[in-house]
């Protein structure tokens, strides 16, 4: 929404104190008072024109639909890191031997369960459980004797070298209260110890069935959201949240884990529809000047969900052999409260207006959310611009082919990842080891310090992202992304020769982590909602959701051999995408801030390229 006429409001006593700094009688060491005199105006203005945007039903359905975001979190810190965490503060040293003979591995696995394991862990986004397989497989398969039989020259030159990047893990690694309850399981129902390759892969399908259900369910947002519409779509979603928490709290009174694994299965399909949904629920029912501030609300509750789950699933609150099972359950909460508040929250009214052609229901619902009539007629008038410039109907075919479409998907593309290959989860994924190595004694705390600083920056990205803008946030964050893996090279290449240099170190994690939370980190997700029409955002969101995973999946895959074949030099690698995505940026992306959809729109449609910087810039408070 850009205010043509905020101008006279806002800036009317600033105008009258110029007239007066300009006055021949005012003597010039008045001038700069009378300067911050402007900028206090103009701030307490601003302050109070946002006051007046923020009624009680926006507010109630900004975090109605974020305590999605909050389970999504919490289930993601609760099962992962808490394993990590156990695993790593176990061991003040952590070999990298080429023999890994400080393990003790059972290299006498089936075959046929090695493989599928594999294959299970490969979705996991966890490099240490697929490794974790392979560790455990490839020695079998150079035995003459296999049926699955490697050269032993080929396994040592290839394979065994990104293996051996998992000799940093203690053997205890995955051992864990999950674990025994899979033992118990079996051993009741078998009478004998579960084998151990039977374990490793209940484990591995435990935690990566999440994530390949996150990416199933991506694939759904387009025809629930065009449906249903966007907030019964979310509680349709929050539906098998429900369903996936309840299985799991029961799999422990059923003494079943298929049960668990199921509940994970369904509660992963929830994952992937709302960080798609939120976005496009968040941006259809936010003002314009406050619509990035709102869909960064997302990230922070993820973010903060993250961190409760790593410190509820500590061993000395709830990550016990007797508790656990309620650790996984306790994501029902928000769960309830927001099928307690979203039920009574206003529709999205873009998506009322033009995807169902309801005028009156839109107005309506408008009204709700401002409560403000001047504003409504104005938003009004918006969306009947954005729905007449708007096709209906947008398939995935159209999607993909259609000119206008084209710089907007590569944009997108290459801001997801850009955020997700600049570094960002492979500290995260091995931050906890690589505290461990530096011999810091409680490692484990310095990975919940991770956490801390990851929701502290979401929060910073909150207040900064409609004052700064999006375009500023994602050059700052790209180009701090990829100096601060620079320093990760440097540091990892003297540490041995100097190791007060770890304390360095830790402070380069921590920078990386607030660059990437203040700009690409929550931007990345929202930034598809603004680059496309309203008939285009469903397919727009969900093919976001598909990057961010699908990197995920790619830096999983290849940061342990990369790291093995590369050493403190791989960082350089995400030096290099930080730096492409930052030139990219740069040189395509206009500023989304304060300007409407159909503004945005209007840029790409029939344009071979983008300007700079947009047309038109929401100068009443820049």
């Amino acid at each position: 929404m850009v205010l043509e006429n905020s101008n006279v409001t806002l800036w009317s006593t600033s105008r009258h104190i110029e007239e007066v700094s300009g006055n021949t009688e005012v003597s010039s060491h008045h001038q700069p008072f009378l300067h911050w005199a402007i900028i206090a105006d103009n701030q307490t203005r601003y302050k109070q024109f946002i006051k007046n945007q923020l009624t009680v039903p926006l507010l109630t359905s900004i975090v109605a639909a974020v305590l999605g975001s909050l389970q999504i979190g919490y289930q993601t810190g609760n099962i992962n890191a808490p394993a990590r965490v156990q695993a790593f503060s176990s061991s003040s040293a952590l070999p990298l031997s080429p023999t890994c003979e400080p393990l003790t591995l059972d290299h006498t696995c089936n075959p046929p369960f090695l493989f599928t394991g594999i294959i299970t862990s490969l979705v996991s986004l966890d490099p240490l459980l697929w490794l974790h397989h392979l560790d455990r497989a490839l020695p079998d398969l150079v035995q003459t004797n296999s049926p699955f039989s490697l050269h032993p020259l080929f396994y040592q030159l290839t394979l065994a070298p990104a293996v051996r990047t998992k000799c940093a893990v203690p053997d205890d690694h995955y051992h864990n209260v999950i674990e025994e309850f899979f033992n118990s399981t079996w051993r009741s129902r078998h009478n004998q110890s579960i084998p151990d390759h039977s374990l490793t892969f209940l484990w591995s399908l435990s935690v990566s069935i999440k994530d390949f259900g996150a990416l199933l369910g991506s694939l759904g947002v387009k025809g629930l959201a065009d449906t249903f519409g966007r907030r019964n779509a979310i509680l349709i979603a929050n539906a098998l949240s429900v369903i996936g928490a309840s299985l799991m709290f029961m799999s422990k009174a059923t003494s079943s884990f298929e049960v668990l694994i199921v509940g994970r299965l369904i509660f992963g399909l929830f994952c992937g529809l709302v960080m798609s949904l939120n976005p496009l629920y968040i941006q259809g029912v936010s003002p314009t000047n406050l619509r990035g501030a709102f869909a960064t609300l997302n990230q922070v509750f993820f973010a903060s969900g993250i961190l409760l789950g790593m410190v509820v699933g500590l061993e000395t609150v709830l990550g016990t052999e007797k508790s656990w099972c309620l650790m996984l359950s306790l994501s029902l909460i928000p769960a309830t409260l927001q099928y307690l508040t979203l039920p009574f929250c206003p529709e999205s009214p873009r998506y009322l207006f033009i995807n169902r052609g309801k005028e009156k229901e839109a107005e309506v619902a408008l009204s709700k959310l401002r409560g403000n009539p001047e504003m409504v007629l104005k938003e009004m008038e918006e969306m009947k611009e954005e729905a007449a410039n708007s096709e209906t109907g947008v398939t995935v075919r159209e999607f993909l082919r259609k000119r206008r479409y084209r710089q907007p998907i590569i944009l997108v593309l290459i801001i997801n990842l850009g955020s997700q290959l600049s570094g960002f989860n492979a500290i995260i994924n091995y931050s906890t080891k690589m505290f461990a190595q530096s011999n810091f004694e409680e490692a484990k705390y310095l990975t919940l310090g991770v956490g801390a600083v990851n929701v502290a920056f979401t929060i910073v990205a909150f207040f900064l992202v409609e004052r700064a803008g999006r375009r500023k946030l994602l050059l700052a964050g790209f180009l701090c992304l990829a100096l601060c893996n620079l320093l990760m090279t440097i540091t990892y290449s003297i540490l041995t020769i100097v190791p007060v240099i770890r304390i360095i170190q830790v402070l380069v994690v921590f920078l990386l982590i607030s660059a990437y939370e203040v700009g690409p980190g929550p931007i990345s997700w929202f930034i598809a909602a603004e680059l496309f029409d309203q008939s285009a955002r469903p397919i727009a969101m969900a093919f976001t959701s598909m990057l961010n995973w699908g990197g995920k999946f790619l830096l999983a895959l290849l940061f342990p051999p990369l790291l093995k074949m590369c050493g403190a030099y791989v960082y350089l690698l995400f030096m290099c995408m930080a730096l492409i995505a930052f030139t990219y940026t740069m040189f395509r992306l206009p500023e989304t801030k304060g300007r409407t959809f159909d503004d945005i729109a209007a840029e790409f449609r029939g344009a071979d390229s983008i300007p700079l910087h947009n047309k038109i810039t929401f100068n009443t408070f820049a």
